[in-house]
């Protein structure tokens, strides 16, 4: 069958397919690799915009990058011409296609941006033989709909195909055999009107029962709950067609898949009974661990929005194209798939499921999953991933999704062979990642900051043995004190954890832990500890905490000057003084109801070193650090004495220290109290 090629404009095909595959242009790296940097020529900003209208599958690419309807005359003011490089490594020729202004390759592409004016951008486009391709030998036709007996049966075939196949998706790492969920739904046959709440313990079990999941985002004022009022009524039978339709269509799916049982949590856990939500809830790691599938309604906002979507199929495939740019020289073209690499992103982008707190270790421990997005279905395993633009095989080896928590969960397996008693590298790397990723996410009810990451770590704690203390682990507690937040947000109303947990805030966290076990250095000394927890589960419901802390507590009077993204602080004689000198440290309130005030009095309790190096404007003996300290706030106990809050973060900038008092830029901190004790709560 003829593969009809995408449109190239003149300019990019230039590139694409030049005459002699621009090796006589080509700077050798190594022995496998070789770089192409082009510009071709007769460009100009109408130019590349008549090319973008008219479907040129590169430069329409580069006008949506990021779907900003900028006008024409913002485009003309940061236009310059692209620049191709083309990097050839043993089995993959990538396209960089650059627009830059100093004619380097460090800034890829130039973007208008309403905040910025200008955004610098990176574009990748990868070609790939079609015969060895992970695509299909022929052009996918795809229909207009989701809801499509075509689409369905790919989701289909994914399914099978890992069921029968695939070793590690059916015994997951984190997966019981024979566990069941205290209650599922009985949605029958295809064609039943009715479903079923059923008590598991109550179940014939003649054979293995297999149920699938869902994960949705709840909308204000759900409806169609599971209530102690309701419960004998929902196990008599309910008509599926009074569910809300995301419902009704992943039981469709559930039954296409020959799968009877299901579990919705709103319809699972009894939703005005708190005993048996708190029983239920720490249980959602096992939930999903041990489910055959679960189902994402990626591009609802609401369980009202459904599973599936109309949809424009062009765009969807990859493009074809004819091109010089071979490995081996050749006077032919080669027929190539042409797509971006970052393409799985840009159909599956951050939609406002995936931005939900407790969906985030829903698609952790789920070893299979079927995406519904707005334009095609997506799958992930342990094993693989694909689309319908690629049905066959992984289609992004390089995803931005840090979300893609099944490869974490894989890895995680083959970093331990049993509790170390410890934290190592490696596994508070992959923590660290999980809590930012998280951090990231909207929780409905921010009490439950907790646990809707109690999955996670439980397994963390099962891999390492190490103690867990509201969010922090033991034995490198130091460590995880070097975490930031942009504090634009309030204290929660409702105490979940002390103020030197990064659970106790909201909003995105940042971490250096893992640059702290490589060359860190600590300089506190932990005196004790601990957390209690209103019942037997440490990774929930923490009533308080202590830190105690030895160290050199530094007190001054500072000068802050802060935004949405940290500020400066200036400290002792530079107070008042606003040259670039003055500008010393970097403060990271933790919530704006700590944020310190302009001038004030500052407590800083430095607890990890960072070398960066002796450099040459630092004396001989005294090595250039940075250093990451505390921000304390205290008040004088009735029983306890001083105790202290943490009230944000500091990063010193061009700080030398050593044991005695810290110098900064030749300047004393007003007061130094070494050896002290501090209790933080």
């Amino acid at each position: 069958m003829e593969h009809p090629t995408s449109f190239l404009c003149s300019t990019c095909k230039q590139v694409i397919q030049a005459e002699d595959g621009l090796r006589s242009k080509h700077i050798l790296f190594d022995d496998v690799e070789k770089l192409w940097v082009v510009t071709p020529e007769r460009q100009s900003f109408e130019s590349f915009r008549r090319a973008a209208s008219n479907n040129c599958f590169i430069c329409s690419i580069l006008w949506n990058h990021d779907h900003l309807l900028v006008a024409p005359e913002v485009w003309a003011t940061v236009w310059k011409p692209i620049k191709f490089q083309i990097l050839q490594h043993k089995n993959r020729m990538r396209v960089d296609v650059a627009q830059t202004v100093d004619q380097t390759v460090v800034v890829a592409f130039r973007h208008p941006n309403f905040w910025s004016g200008t955004v610098d951008v990176h574009i990748m486009i990868h070609l790939n033989r079609l015969q060895d391709s992970p695509l299909p030998e022929f052009p996918m036709i795809l229909a207009g709909s989701t809801a499509s007996p075509s689409s369905l049966n790919q989701a289909l075939n994914w399914f099978q195909k890992c069921k029968k196949n695939h070793g590690k998706c059916r015994s997951p790492p984190t997966a019981r055999p024979g566990w069941l969920p205290t209650r599922l739904i009985d949605i029958g046959i295809p064609g039943e009107p009715d479903w079923k709440l059923r008590i598991t313990k109550d179940l014939e079990k003649t054979t293995p029962l297999e149920y699938m999941t869902l994960s949705y985002r709840w909308a204000p004022n759900p409806e169609h709950l599971l209530l102690s009022e309701n419960i004998n009524d929902l196990q008599a039978g309910w008509p599926v067609k009074t569910l809300p339709q995301t419902f009704q269509d992943f039981i469709l799916v559930v039954r296409q898949f020959g799968v009877r049982y299901v579990w919705i949590d709103r319809l699972c856990i009894i939703q005005d009974d708190d005993e048996d939500w708190k029983a239920e809830a720490p249980m959602m790691a096992s939930v999903y661990s041990n489910s055959m599938c679960n189902i994402c309604a990626s591009a609802s906002d609401g369980p009202d929005g459904g599973l599936f979507r109309y949809r424009a199929a062009k765009g969807i495939a990859p493009g074809i194209v004819d091109t010089t740019l071979t490995i081996a020289p050749t006077t032919c073209p080669v027929r190539c798939y042409i797509y971006r690499r970052r393409y799985w992103d840009d159909h599956l982008p951050e939609s406002p499921l995936h931005c939900r707190g407790w969906v985030y270790q829903e698609r952790f421990f789920a070893s299979r999953i079927v995406y519904f997005s707005s334009q095609q279905i997506m799958w992930e395993c342990l094993q693989e991933s694909g689309c319908e633009g690629f049905p066959r095989g992984d289609v992004n080896p390089y995803p931005a999704d840090h979300m893609k928590g099944f490869k974490t969960l894989g890895s995680l397996a083959d970093l331990v062979s049993g509790p170390t008693g410890f934290m190592t590298t490696e596994l508070l790397n992959a923590w660290e990642v999980s809590v930012e990723s998280y951090s990231r996410c909207q929780l409905t009810r921010p009490e439950d900051k907790l646990y809707a990451f109690s999955g996670l770590s439980k397994l963390f704690q099962q891999a390492t043995g190490d103690r867990f203390l509201a969010g922090m682990w033991q034995s490198v507690i130091v460590n995880q004190l070097c975490w930031y937040t942009h504090g634009n947000l309030p204290s929660p109303s409702e105490y979940r954890a002390p103020s030197w947990s990064w659970a106790s805030v909201d909003g995105p966290v940042f971490s250096r832990s893992g640059d702290s076990l490589l060359g860190g250095e600590k300089m506190v000394k932990v005196i004790d500890l601990d957390v209690t927890t209103e019942g037997p589960d440490s990774t929930v419901e923490v009533k308080s905490g202590f830190l105690r802390l030895k160290g050199t507590m530094f007190i001054t009077y500072c000068w802050t000057d802060y935004g949405d993204h940290g500020g400066e602080v200036a400290v002792g004689e530079y107070l008042g003084r606003r040259g670039d000198k003055s500008r010393n440290m970097m403060l990271f309130p933790d919530t704006t109801d700590r944020v310190l005030q302009k001038v004030g009095r500052m407590i800083l309790l430095p607890v990890m070193r960072f070398p960066t190096g002796v450099e040459n404007s630092a004396p001989a003996h005294l090595p250039r650090h940075h250093v990451g300290c505390l921000v304390l706030s205290s008040w004088k106990h009735p029983t306890m004495g001083d105790i202290y809050q943490r009230s944000g973060y500091v990063f010193t900038k061009n700080v030398f220290w050593n044991a005695g008092p810290a110098v900064t830029d030749g300047v004393l901190f007003d007061s130094i109290v070494e050896n002290a004790e501090v209790t933080i709560i």
